[in-house]
Protein backbone atom coordinates (compact mmCIF):
# COMPACT_ATOMS: atom_id res chain seq x y z
CA UNK A 1 0.00 0.00 0.00
CA UNK A 2 3.10 2.68 0.80
CA UNK A 3 4.93 1.74 -2.69
CA UNK A 4 1.60 2.30 -4.56
CA UNK A 5 1.16 6.24 -2.77
CA UNK A 6 5.12 6.80 -3.49
CA UNK A 7 4.21 7.56 -7.34
CA UNK A 8 1.35 10.29 -6.19
CA UNK A 9 3.48 11.72 -3.68
CA UNK A 10 6.39 12.63 -6.16
CA UNK A 11 3.95 13.37 -8.56
CA UNK A 12 2.49 16.07 -5.95
CA UNK A 13 6.09 17.19 -4.90
CA UNK A 14 6.61 18.22 -8.88
CA UNK A 15 2.87 19.90 -8.43
CA UNK A 16 3.68 22.05 -5.68
CA UNK A 17 7.13 22.72 -7.53
CA UNK A 18 4.97 24.01 -10.29
CA UNK A 19 2.63 25.70 -8.40
CA UNK A 20 4.82 27.59 -6.55
CA UNK A 21 6.80 28.97 -9.11
CA UNK A 22 3.95 30.69 -9.92
CA UNK A 23 4.15 32.62 -6.49
CA UNK A 24 5.53 36.12 -6.91
CA UNK A 25 8.15 37.37 -5.22
CA UNK A 26 7.38 39.61 -1.98
CA UNK A 27 8.12 43.32 -2.29
CA UNK A 28 9.52 43.33 1.43
CA UNK A 29 8.82 42.31 5.00
CA UNK A 30 5.29 43.53 5.77
CA UNK A 31 3.87 45.29 2.41
CA UNK A 32 0.76 45.34 0.93
CA UNK A 33 1.12 46.35 -2.64
CA UNK A 34 -0.17 44.34 -5.28
CA UNK A 35 2.56 44.31 -7.72
CA UNK A 36 1.12 41.30 -9.39
CA UNK A 37 -1.73 42.64 -10.77
CA UNK A 38 0.62 45.91 -11.51
CA UNK A 39 2.46 43.46 -13.50
CA UNK A 40 -0.48 42.95 -15.78
CA UNK A 41 -1.18 46.23 -16.84
CA UNK A 42 -0.41 46.68 -20.29
CA UNK A 43 2.00 49.10 -21.54
CA UNK A 44 4.09 49.64 -25.23
CA UNK A 45 7.25 48.85 -25.11
CA UNK A 46 9.70 47.55 -28.12
CA UNK A 47 6.54 47.98 -31.00
CA UNK A 48 4.14 45.87 -28.97
CA UNK A 49 2.03 46.26 -26.02
CA UNK A 50 3.24 44.30 -23.30
CA UNK A 51 2.53 43.84 -19.58
CA UNK A 52 4.96 45.53 -16.99
CA UNK A 53 5.90 42.32 -15.86
CA UNK A 54 7.24 41.73 -19.18
CA UNK A 55 8.99 44.72 -19.64
CA UNK A 56 10.51 44.26 -16.23
CA UNK A 57 11.39 40.96 -16.68
CA UNK A 58 13.55 41.78 -20.30
CA UNK A 59 15.44 45.29 -18.74
CA UNK A 60 16.55 43.17 -16.01
CA UNK A 61 17.59 40.20 -18.30
CA UNK A 62 19.24 43.09 -20.59
CA UNK A 63 20.83 44.86 -17.95
CA UNK A 64 22.06 42.26 -15.04
CA UNK A 65 21.52 38.84 -17.08
CA UNK A 66 18.81 37.47 -14.46
CA UNK A 67 15.29 38.33 -14.13
CA UNK A 68 16.02 38.74 -10.66
CA UNK A 69 17.73 41.46 -8.59
CA UNK A 70 19.31 41.02 -5.34
CA UNK A 71 17.80 42.89 -2.65
CA UNK A 72 21.05 43.17 -0.36
CA UNK A 73 23.19 44.07 -3.21
CA UNK A 74 25.96 40.89 -2.45
CA UNK A 75 26.46 37.65 -4.09
CA UNK A 76 29.10 35.22 -1.41
CA UNK A 77 29.59 31.93 -1.77
CA UNK A 78 28.40 30.95 1.41
CA UNK A 79 24.96 33.50 1.38
CA UNK A 80 22.55 33.89 -1.02
CA UNK A 81 21.14 37.19 -1.25
CA UNK A 82 17.67 37.56 -1.00
CA UNK A 83 16.10 38.43 -4.69
CA UNK A 84 13.11 40.77 -5.27
CA UNK A 85 10.24 40.00 -7.79
CA UNK A 86 11.42 42.10 -11.68
CA UNK A 87 8.11 44.08 -11.28
CA UNK A 88 9.66 45.56 -7.71
CA UNK A 89 12.59 46.70 -9.51
CA UNK A 90 10.81 48.42 -12.09
CA UNK A 91 8.58 50.09 -9.71
CA UNK A 92 11.81 51.09 -7.95
CA UNK A 93 13.16 52.10 -10.92
CA UNK A 94 10.66 54.36 -11.92
CA UNK A 95 9.14 55.44 -8.75
CA UNK A 96 12.36 55.43 -6.25
CA UNK A 97 15.27 55.94 -8.40
CA UNK A 98 17.31 56.70 -4.92
CA UNK A 99 16.91 52.93 -3.90
CA UNK A 100 16.72 51.46 -7.63
CA UNK A 101 20.24 53.39 -7.75
CA UNK A 102 21.96 51.02 -4.79
CA UNK A 103 20.62 47.70 -6.57
CA UNK A 104 24.29 46.07 -7.49
CA UNK A 105 22.82 44.93 -11.65
CA UNK A 106 25.82 45.56 -13.51
CA UNK A 107 28.40 43.06 -13.49
CA UNK A 108 31.60 43.85 -15.14
CA UNK A 109 33.49 41.34 -15.02
CA UNK A 110 37.17 41.52 -16.88
CA UNK A 111 39.97 42.94 -14.94
CA UNK A 112 41.19 44.96 -17.64
CA UNK A 113 37.70 47.16 -17.77
CA UNK A 114 38.08 48.02 -14.08
CA UNK A 115 41.55 48.68 -14.39
CA UNK A 116 40.92 51.22 -17.27
CA UNK A 117 37.60 52.68 -15.36
CA UNK A 118 39.43 52.83 -12.10
CA UNK A 119 36.77 50.83 -10.26
CA UNK A 120 37.72 48.74 -6.77
CA UNK A 121 36.30 45.65 -6.57
CA UNK A 122 33.23 44.99 -5.47
CA UNK A 123 32.91 43.72 -2.00
CA UNK A 124 32.29 40.57 -0.60
CA UNK A 125 33.31 38.82 -3.60
CA UNK A 126 30.40 40.09 -6.05
CA UNK A 127 31.43 41.16 -9.52
CA UNK A 128 28.49 43.25 -10.10
CA UNK A 129 28.24 47.23 -9.07
CA UNK A 130 25.55 49.63 -8.83
CA UNK A 131 24.49 52.91 -10.50
CA UNK A 132 25.96 54.62 -8.23
CA UNK A 133 29.09 53.12 -8.62
CA UNK A 134 29.30 54.36 -12.15
CA UNK A 135 27.74 57.37 -12.26
CA UNK A 136 31.45 59.29 -11.45
CA UNK A 137 32.88 56.77 -14.15
CA UNK A 138 30.29 58.14 -16.81
CA UNK A 139 32.31 60.87 -18.82
CA UNK A 140 35.22 58.49 -18.54
CA UNK A 141 32.75 55.90 -20.32
CA UNK A 142 31.76 57.84 -23.05
CA UNK A 143 35.31 59.02 -23.48
CA UNK A 144 36.41 55.28 -24.03
CA UNK A 145 33.44 54.15 -25.90
CA UNK A 146 33.74 57.64 -28.19
CA UNK A 147 37.86 55.89 -28.73
CA UNK A 148 36.78 52.21 -29.75
CA UNK A 149 34.21 53.37 -32.40
CA UNK A 150 37.19 54.12 -34.68
CA UNK A 151 38.54 50.75 -34.07
CA UNK A 152 37.27 47.65 -36.21
CA UNK A 153 34.61 45.29 -34.51
CA UNK A 154 36.72 42.36 -34.77
CA UNK A 155 40.08 43.95 -33.78
CA UNK A 156 38.35 44.97 -30.50
CA UNK A 157 39.67 43.21 -27.26
CA UNK A 158 37.32 41.84 -24.95
CA UNK A 159 37.13 44.78 -22.60
CA UNK A 160 36.33 47.02 -25.16
CA UNK A 161 33.36 45.05 -26.11
CA UNK A 162 32.39 44.66 -22.51
CA UNK A 163 32.71 48.44 -21.99
CA UNK A 164 30.02 49.00 -25.20
CA UNK A 165 27.66 47.09 -23.84
CA UNK A 166 28.02 48.22 -20.35
CA UNK A 167 27.31 51.88 -22.17
CA UNK A 168 23.92 50.35 -23.72
CA UNK A 169 23.20 49.05 -20.15
CA UNK A 170 24.06 52.20 -18.61
CA UNK A 171 21.31 54.15 -21.49
CA UNK A 172 18.32 51.58 -20.74
CA UNK A 173 18.84 52.45 -17.27
CA UNK A 174 18.16 55.91 -17.57
CA UNK A 175 15.79 55.66 -20.27
CA UNK A 176 13.91 53.35 -17.89
CA UNK A 177 14.29 55.37 -14.51
CA UNK A 178 12.70 58.50 -17.00
CA UNK A 179 9.88 56.86 -18.42
CA UNK A 180 7.29 58.31 -15.91
CA UNK A 181 9.00 61.37 -14.25
CA UNK A 182 12.14 63.08 -14.91
CA UNK A 183 14.08 61.42 -12.02
CA UNK A 184 17.10 62.13 -13.47
CA UNK A 185 16.99 65.59 -13.99
CA UNK A 186 15.30 65.50 -10.25
CA UNK A 187 18.25 63.51 -8.68
CA UNK A 188 20.00 66.82 -10.46
CA UNK A 189 18.36 69.45 -8.83
CA UNK A 190 18.83 67.55 -5.32
CA UNK A 191 22.42 67.87 -5.39
CA UNK A 192 23.07 64.25 -3.75
CA UNK A 193 20.06 64.57 -1.26
CA UNK A 194 16.68 61.92 -1.55
CA UNK A 195 14.12 63.63 -4.12
CA UNK A 196 11.04 64.57 -2.44
CA UNK A 197 8.87 64.91 -5.89
CA UNK A 198 5.20 64.14 -5.48
CA UNK A 199 3.83 63.43 -9.02
CA UNK A 200 0.15 63.06 -7.76
CA UNK A 201 0.09 66.21 -6.01
CA UNK A 202 2.28 67.94 -8.75
CA UNK A 203 0.00 66.97 -11.40
CA UNK A 204 -3.44 68.03 -9.11
CA UNK A 205 -1.91 71.65 -9.06
CA UNK A 206 -0.73 71.96 -12.75
CA UNK A 207 -4.67 70.39 -13.73
CA UNK A 208 -5.78 73.15 -11.61
CA UNK A 209 -3.71 76.31 -13.13
CA UNK A 210 -3.77 74.44 -16.37
CA UNK A 211 -7.94 74.90 -16.10
CA UNK A 212 -7.24 78.42 -14.71
CA UNK A 213 -5.30 79.17 -17.84
CA UNK A 214 -7.61 78.05 -19.99
CA UNK A 215 -10.57 79.83 -18.47
CA UNK A 216 -8.69 83.24 -18.82
CA UNK A 217 -8.11 82.34 -22.57
CA UNK A 218 -11.69 81.41 -22.98
CA UNK A 219 -12.37 84.79 -21.28
CA UNK A 220 -10.15 86.74 -23.54
CA UNK A 221 -11.47 85.48 -26.78
CA UNK A 222 -15.07 86.43 -26.10
CA UNK A 223 -13.82 90.05 -24.82
CA UNK A 224 -12.72 89.75 -21.12
CA UNK A 225 -9.78 92.00 -20.66
CA UNK A 226 -8.59 89.48 -17.13
CA UNK A 227 -5.05 88.08 -17.23
CA UNK A 228 -3.62 84.99 -16.43
CA UNK A 229 -1.61 85.19 -12.81
CA UNK A 230 2.05 85.25 -13.55
CA UNK A 231 3.01 82.23 -10.56
CA UNK A 232 0.09 80.52 -12.47
CA UNK A 233 1.80 80.63 -15.84
CA UNK A 234 5.22 80.10 -14.29
CA UNK A 235 3.95 76.37 -12.87
CA UNK A 236 2.52 75.55 -15.77
CA UNK A 237 5.73 76.17 -18.12
CA UNK A 238 7.83 74.58 -15.52
CA UNK A 239 5.79 71.68 -14.69
CA UNK A 240 5.48 71.00 -19.00
CA UNK A 241 9.21 71.59 -19.52
CA UNK A 242 10.32 69.17 -16.59
CA UNK A 243 8.10 66.42 -18.68
CA UNK A 244 9.95 67.72 -22.00
CA UNK A 245 12.82 65.82 -20.53
CA UNK A 246 10.47 62.53 -19.89
CA UNK A 247 9.11 62.65 -23.84
CA UNK A 248 12.27 62.76 -25.27
CA UNK A 249 14.17 60.02 -23.36
CA UNK A 250 11.57 58.02 -22.02
CA UNK A 251 10.90 54.21 -23.60
CA UNK A 252 7.67 53.62 -22.27
CA UNK A 253 4.37 54.28 -23.72
CA UNK A 254 1.92 53.95 -20.98
CA UNK A 255 -1.05 56.59 -21.78
CA UNK A 256 -3.58 54.43 -24.00
CA UNK A 257 -5.87 56.52 -26.08
CA UNK A 258 -9.50 55.97 -25.46
CA UNK A 259 -10.41 53.34 -28.18
CA UNK A 260 -11.41 49.68 -28.60
CA UNK A 261 -10.18 49.40 -31.99
CA UNK A 262 -7.30 47.24 -31.09
CA UNK A 263 -4.12 49.25 -32.57
CA UNK A 264 -1.21 48.68 -31.02
CA UNK A 265 -0.31 52.31 -32.30
CA UNK A 266 -2.74 54.00 -29.84
CA UNK A 267 -0.67 54.17 -26.95
CA UNK A 268 1.79 57.78 -26.02
CA UNK A 269 4.32 58.66 -23.73
CA UNK A 270 3.35 59.96 -20.98
CA UNK A 271 5.84 63.41 -21.36
CA UNK A 272 4.51 63.88 -24.76
CA UNK A 273 0.96 63.93 -23.33
CA UNK A 274 1.66 66.25 -20.52
CA UNK A 275 3.33 68.79 -22.79
CA UNK A 276 0.99 68.37 -25.50
CA UNK A 277 -1.45 69.59 -22.79
CA UNK A 278 -0.13 72.47 -22.23
CA UNK A 279 -1.59 73.73 -25.52
CA UNK A 280 -5.14 74.01 -24.33
CA UNK A 281 -6.66 70.79 -22.97
CA UNK A 282 -6.55 68.29 -19.60
CA UNK A 283 -4.60 65.24 -19.65
CA UNK A 284 -6.02 61.98 -19.88
CA UNK A 285 -7.58 60.18 -17.46
CA UNK A 286 -4.70 57.59 -17.03
CA UNK A 287 -2.24 59.99 -16.18
CA UNK A 288 -3.67 60.86 -13.26
CA UNK A 289 -4.21 57.09 -12.32
CA UNK A 290 -0.42 56.33 -13.03
CA UNK A 291 0.70 59.42 -11.26
CA UNK A 292 -1.23 58.15 -8.09
CA UNK A 293 0.36 54.77 -8.14
CA UNK A 294 3.92 56.18 -8.16
CA UNK A 295 3.34 58.60 -5.93
CA UNK A 296 1.88 55.84 -3.25
CA UNK A 297 4.73 53.46 -3.81
CA UNK A 298 6.78 55.80 -3.66
CA UNK A 299 5.50 56.96 -0.26
CA UNK A 300 4.93 53.43 0.98
CA UNK A 301 1.41 53.87 1.05
CA UNK A 302 0.10 50.21 -0.14
CA UNK A 303 -3.89 50.81 0.13
CA UNK A 304 -3.83 54.18 -2.14
CA UNK A 305 -1.46 52.56 -4.21
CA UNK A 306 -3.73 49.11 -4.59
CA UNK A 307 -7.02 51.51 -4.66
CA UNK A 308 -5.82 53.53 -7.96
CA UNK A 309 -4.66 50.51 -9.08
CA UNK A 310 -7.94 49.44 -9.02
CA UNK A 311 -9.52 52.11 -10.64
CA UNK A 312 -6.78 52.62 -13.63
CA UNK A 313 -7.98 48.92 -14.21
CA UNK A 314 -11.50 50.03 -14.06
CA UNK A 315 -10.87 52.63 -16.82
CA UNK A 316 -8.64 50.25 -19.04
CA UNK A 317 -11.84 47.68 -19.09
CA UNK A 318 -14.02 49.97 -20.78
CA UNK A 319 -11.77 52.21 -22.68
CA UNK A 320 -8.82 50.11 -23.78
CA UNK A 321 -8.53 47.76 -26.66
CA UNK A 322 -9.28 44.51 -25.79
CA UNK A 323 -7.29 42.50 -27.75
CA UNK A 324 -4.34 44.11 -26.16
CA UNK A 325 -5.74 43.76 -22.32
CA UNK A 326 -6.25 40.07 -22.88
CA UNK A 327 -3.19 39.38 -24.24
CA UNK A 328 -1.02 41.41 -21.45
CA UNK A 329 -2.87 38.95 -19.09
CA UNK A 330 -2.34 36.23 -21.00
CA UNK A 331 1.51 36.80 -21.11
CA UNK A 332 1.67 38.16 -17.40
CA UNK A 333 0.39 34.77 -16.66
CA UNK A 334 2.64 32.75 -18.84
CA UNK A 335 5.39 34.59 -17.32
CA UNK A 336 4.39 33.52 -13.84
CA UNK A 337 4.07 29.78 -14.80
CA UNK A 338 6.50 29.70 -17.21
CA UNK A 339 5.05 26.74 -18.73
CA UNK A 340 7.57 25.32 -21.38
CA UNK A 341 10.65 25.64 -19.04
CA UNK A 342 8.65 24.04 -16.16
CA UNK A 343 7.91 21.00 -18.99
CA UNK A 344 11.65 20.69 -20.21
CA UNK A 345 12.46 20.35 -16.60
CA UNK A 346 9.88 17.52 -15.61
CA UNK A 347 10.89 15.80 -18.81
CA UNK A 348 14.19 15.43 -18.31
CA UNK A 349 13.37 14.17 -14.40
CA UNK A 350 10.58 11.23 -16.67
CA UNK A 351 13.71 10.19 -18.63
CA UNK A 352 16.12 9.67 -15.44
CA UNK A 353 13.11 7.57 -13.45
CA UNK A 354 12.34 6.10 -16.92
CA UNK A 355 16.31 4.93 -16.76
CA UNK A 356 16.20 3.37 -13.23
CA UNK A 357 12.77 1.80 -14.28
CA UNK A 358 14.42 -0.07 -17.22
CA UNK A 359 17.67 -0.67 -14.79
CA UNK A 360 15.71 -1.76 -11.94
CA UNK A 361 12.45 -3.05 -13.51
CA UNK A 362 10.48 -1.24 -10.96
CA UNK A 363 6.94 -0.62 -11.28
CA UNK A 364 6.83 2.05 -8.32
CA UNK A 365 9.60 3.84 -10.75
CA UNK A 366 7.55 3.32 -14.13
CA UNK A 367 4.04 4.56 -12.66
CA UNK A 368 6.12 7.74 -11.37
CA UNK A 369 7.55 8.28 -14.62
CA UNK A 370 4.33 7.92 -16.28
CA UNK A 371 3.04 10.67 -13.66
CA UNK A 372 5.76 12.81 -14.71
CA UNK A 373 5.16 12.47 -18.58
CA UNK A 374 1.58 13.35 -18.11
CA UNK A 375 2.71 16.33 -15.71
CA UNK A 376 5.05 17.75 -18.46
CA UNK A 377 2.49 17.39 -21.17
CA UNK A 378 -0.15 19.46 -19.83
CA UNK A 379 2.62 22.04 -19.21
CA UNK A 380 4.04 21.91 -22.72
CA UNK A 381 0.06 22.03 -24.06
CA UNK A 382 -0.18 24.62 -21.90
CA UNK A 383 2.69 26.89 -23.34
CA UNK A 384 1.48 25.81 -26.86
CA UNK A 385 -1.84 27.51 -25.82
CA UNK A 386 -0.35 30.72 -24.76
CA UNK A 387 1.96 31.09 -27.56
CA UNK A 388 -0.79 30.49 -29.99
CA UNK A 389 -2.93 33.19 -27.82
CA UNK A 390 -0.06 35.93 -28.09
CA UNK A 391 1.60 35.19 -31.51
CA UNK A 392 -1.24 33.78 -33.21
CA UNK A 393 0.93 30.29 -34.40
CA UNK A 394 3.06 28.44 -31.89
CA UNK A 395 6.70 27.84 -32.38
CA UNK A 396 7.38 24.57 -34.74
CA UNK A 397 10.20 23.47 -32.37
CA UNK A 398 7.71 23.46 -29.77
CA UNK A 399 5.10 21.86 -31.63
CA UNK A 400 7.22 19.40 -33.14
CA UNK A 401 8.53 18.00 -29.47
CA UNK A 402 5.34 17.94 -28.44
CA UNK A 403 4.28 15.39 -31.63
CA UNK A 404 7.40 13.65 -30.95
CA UNK A 405 6.77 12.91 -27.54
CA UNK A 406 3.24 11.80 -27.88
CA UNK A 407 4.01 9.75 -30.73
CA UNK A 408 6.42 8.07 -28.44
CA UNK A 409 3.92 7.45 -25.74
CA UNK A 410 1.40 5.64 -28.36
CA UNK A 411 4.38 3.71 -29.92
CA UNK A 412 4.86 2.22 -26.65
CA UNK A 413 1.83 1.42 -25.30
CA UNK A 414 1.02 -0.41 -28.94
CA UNK A 415 4.76 -2.10 -29.56
CA UNK A 416 3.88 -5.22 -28.87
CA UNK A 417 0.61 -5.44 -30.88
CA UNK A 418 2.15 -3.13 -33.77
CA UNK A 419 5.45 -4.83 -34.31
CA UNK A 420 6.18 -6.80 -37.50
CA UNK A 421 6.06 -10.77 -38.21
CA UNK A 422 10.05 -10.58 -39.31
CA UNK A 423 10.96 -8.64 -36.01
CA UNK A 424 8.54 -11.71 -33.54
CA UNK A 425 10.21 -14.66 -35.74
CA UNK A 426 13.69 -13.67 -35.33
CA UNK A 427 13.24 -12.76 -31.67
CA UNK A 428 11.68 -16.52 -30.96
CA UNK A 429 14.90 -17.66 -32.62
CA UNK A 430 17.02 -15.52 -30.05
CA UNK A 431 15.31 -17.00 -27.43
CA UNK A 432 14.86 -20.50 -27.99
CA UNK A 433 17.01 -22.35 -25.56
CA UNK A 434 17.40 -26.40 -26.63
CA UNK A 435 19.91 -29.08 -25.86
CA UNK A 436 22.53 -29.90 -27.48
CA UNK A 437 20.79 -33.13 -28.69
CA UNK A 438 17.63 -31.29 -29.95
CA UNK A 439 19.56 -28.12 -31.75
CA UNK A 440 19.94 -30.13 -34.99
CA UNK A 441 16.22 -30.71 -34.94
CA UNK A 442 14.91 -27.71 -33.90
CA UNK A 443 16.43 -25.93 -36.68
CA UNK A 444 14.97 -27.52 -39.33
CA UNK A 445 11.68 -27.55 -37.97
CA UNK A 446 9.47 -24.41 -40.24
CA UNK A 447 8.54 -21.29 -38.41
CA UNK A 448 4.93 -20.02 -39.59
CA UNK A 449 3.80 -16.67 -39.45
CA UNK A 450 0.21 -16.97 -38.38
CA UNK A 451 -1.29 -18.07 -35.12
CA UNK A 452 -3.33 -21.15 -37.26
CA UNK A 453 -0.34 -23.02 -38.31
CA UNK A 454 1.62 -22.56 -35.04
CA UNK A 455 -1.12 -24.44 -33.57
CA UNK A 456 -1.02 -27.16 -36.21
CA UNK A 457 2.73 -27.59 -35.43
CA UNK A 458 1.84 -28.47 -32.26
CA UNK A 459 3.02 -24.99 -30.45
CA UNK A 460 1.40 -23.98 -26.96
CA UNK A 461 -0.66 -21.18 -27.19
CA UNK A 462 -1.22 -20.91 -23.70
CA UNK A 463 1.71 -18.17 -22.05
CA UNK A 464 1.40 -19.02 -18.47
CA UNK A 465 3.25 -15.07 -16.92
CA UNK A 466 5.16 -15.59 -13.63
CA UNK A 467 4.37 -11.28 -11.72
CA UNK A 468 7.77 -10.48 -9.03
CA UNK A 469 10.41 -11.34 -8.35
CA UNK A 470 12.41 -14.76 -9.38
CA UNK A 471 13.06 -17.60 -7.02
CA UNK A 472 16.59 -17.79 -5.58
CA UNK A 473 19.45 -20.26 -6.64
CA UNK A 474 18.45 -19.27 -10.77
CA UNK A 475 22.34 -18.65 -11.84
CA UNK A 476 21.97 -18.60 -15.69
CA UNK A 477 19.10 -18.19 -18.31
CA UNK A 478 17.62 -21.92 -18.42
CA UNK A 479 17.95 -22.49 -15.14
CA UNK A 480 16.30 -18.95 -14.35
CA UNK A 481 13.52 -20.62 -16.37
CA UNK A 482 13.01 -23.76 -14.51
CA UNK A 483 13.31 -22.28 -11.18
CA UNK A 484 10.06 -19.66 -11.99
CA UNK A 485 7.89 -22.81 -13.35
CA UNK A 486 9.06 -25.09 -10.47
CA UNK A 487 9.86 -27.25 -12.73
CA UNK A 488 13.59 -28.09 -12.66
CA UNK A 489 13.54 -31.29 -14.68
CA UNK A 490 12.57 -29.07 -17.79
CA UNK A 491 16.54 -28.44 -18.00
CA UNK A 492 17.33 -32.30 -18.71
CA UNK A 493 16.31 -34.34 -21.40
CA UNK A 494 14.54 -33.39 -24.42
CA UNK A 495 12.48 -31.21 -22.66
CA UNK A 496 13.63 -27.22 -22.86
CA UNK A 497 11.95 -23.98 -22.39
CA UNK A 498 10.55 -22.47 -26.11
CA UNK A 499 10.62 -19.18 -24.93
CA UNK A 500 11.18 -16.08 -22.21
CA UNK A 501 9.96 -12.75 -23.09
CA UNK A 502 10.72 -10.03 -20.47
CA UNK A 503 8.20 -7.65 -21.40
CA UNK A 504 8.03 -3.62 -19.79
CA UNK A 505 5.11 -2.23 -19.18
CA UNK A 506 4.42 1.02 -17.76
CA UNK A 507 2.46 -0.58 -14.73
CA UNK A 508 5.32 -3.56 -13.89
CA UNK A 509 7.52 -6.23 -15.25
CA UNK A 510 5.79 -8.96 -16.55
CA UNK A 511 7.93 -12.37 -17.40
CA UNK A 512 6.26 -14.57 -19.91
CA UNK A 513 6.72 -18.29 -20.45
CA UNK A 514 5.88 -20.42 -23.21
CA UNK A 515 4.99 -24.12 -22.29
CA UNK A 516 7.73 -26.51 -23.14
CA UNK A 517 7.75 -28.34 -26.92
CA UNK A 518 8.72 -32.28 -26.21
CA UNK A 519 10.32 -34.29 -29.43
Amino acid sequence: MTKALVPWIVFGIFVAYVAASALPLPVGPGSGFDVTAFGRLPVQANGRVQPFDSVARTSLLQIRGTVTAPIDGFKAPQARPTMIDPTVWLLEVLAKPDTADTRRVFPIKNRELLGKLQLQAASRGTNYYAFNDLVPKQSEILQQVQQIANVKASDRAPWQEELIALRDKLMLYERLKNSLAPNSRLQQDAKGTPITFDFAGELARYQADLAEALRVDAGRRSGSTERLDVAVEMRVRTFSRLFQFVSRTGVLAVVPRPDKTGSSTGWSNIGTVIVQSALGHQPPVPVAFLAGMTSAFAQGKPHAFNSRMAEYRQWLAANAPAPELRKARVEALSNLLLPLVKAAVLYAVALALLGVAWRTRSAMVSRSALLMVLLASALHATGLLFATMLVGKPSWIAVSGWAIGLAALVVGRFWRRWRPASWSRSRRRSSCFTSAGDRGRRSNRPWHRSRRSRARSHEPSCRPRYRGPLPGGCIDRRERIGCARGRPDLLQGRFAAERTDLRWRPMGVVLELRAPSVY
